[in-house]
């Protein structure tokens, strides 16, 4: 199994077709990362969020996986997650609100 790493040098070639930076993972790595950020989520604030958020996006872009199906559920785990980090984020920000306008 790979380890997974983030991949910045210019002198290294990117991982991606696009150029982007990205987080190379198998599938399995991704599904792991995707299990903590799930958990970790009720427990983070919005930077915190943000950047697991980011994180789980690069590992989904640097994706080694050549099954046509891993790719489908990887890409129903990213929309899972970006659905509840959506959600979470409409509270804390409800929430800073709601603070505000007690002060």
């Amino acid at each position: 199994m790979s380890t997974p790493y983030l991949s910045t040098s210019p002198a290294e070639p990117l991982p991606t077709s696009i150029g982007l930076p990205s987080i190379c993972a198998s599938f399995q790595e991704l599904k792991k990362m995707a299990g903590e950020y799930f958990r970790a989520l009720p427990s983070f604030n919005l930077d915190e969020m943000d950047n697991a958020h980011k994180c789980l996006s690069l590992a989904y872009l640097g994706l080694d996986s050549a099954c046509e199906n891993e790719q489908y559920q990887a890409s129903v785990v990213i929309m899972l997650a970006s659905k509840l980090f959506l959600k979470r984020e409409a509270l804390l920000l409800s929430e800073q609100d709601a603070l505000a306008t007690v002060y």
